[in-house]
Formats: structure tokens, sequence, C-alpha cells
């Protein structure tokens, strides 16, 4: 179908993004993830205010990594930093003073009390 043609495969792909071939593979990759990351980074002001969309992003983590995020033992287990690697993360630490902290609002029913202050 693309007959090795990694361009047009990429722009049927992903048919929002933009695509700049001047020269290597590693330059096209950066490219994409420097459009994706731009793209899923506008939220609407005061956005991370409303906690169902915080807990829906920390569901969409949990997601990603595998876990329950209904189950509190996950939390205590996982490496809440990553979160900060999706767009969202480092607004939401500002936002509620902490990851830890914003999980614990985002899943009041959890009652991780066990986490203390931090990240």
């Amino acid at each position: 179908m693309y007959n090795s043609n990694l361009q047009k495969a990429l722009q049927d792909a992903f048919p929002h993004l933009t695509f700049a071939f001047p020269g290597t593979f590693l330059h096209m990759i950066l490219l994409m993830l420097k459009k994706q990351n731009i793209s899923a980074s506008k939220k609407p002001s005061n956005y991370w205010k409303d906690l169902n969309n915080v807990r829906a992003f920390f569901n969409e983590f949990a997601l990603e990594q595998g876990f329950d995020p209904t189950d509190p033992q996950a939390w205590y287990s996982c490496n809440i930093e990553q979160a900060m690697v999706k767009k969202g993360g480092f607004t939401i630490r500002e936002q509620y003073r902490g990851l830890r902290l914003a999980v614990k609002q985002a899943y009041p029913e959890l009652a991780l009390e066990e986490w203390g202050k931090g990240t």
C-alpha cells in the first residue's frame, strides 16, 4: 500500500500533524512528537481546577501504567513522577501543591492517608 514510503504511511496515520522531512529519520520523529505535545498541552483556562479532569488524567495514567486507579496499593507502589511526563502533570502539581495531593483529592474514596505530603 505504501511501497516502503514511511512519509506517506505517517501522514495517513497522523493526518492532523504536519510533517517536514528535511533529512534524518530522527528529525522526523522529534518533529512529530513535538507537534503532538503542543496540541495535547492546549487546555482551557481552569481546566485542571475541575477534579473530574484531574481524575480522568490519573485514570489514563493508571491505564497506561497497567494498574487499577481505584486500588490504593497501586498508587503506593507507582512512580507518580512519571505522570509529569504527560502534559498537564506540571500544571496539576502546581494547582494541587503536589501530585500525591492531587491524587488524594481526585480519589477521596481511597483514603490515601499513608502517602503523606510531597511529590
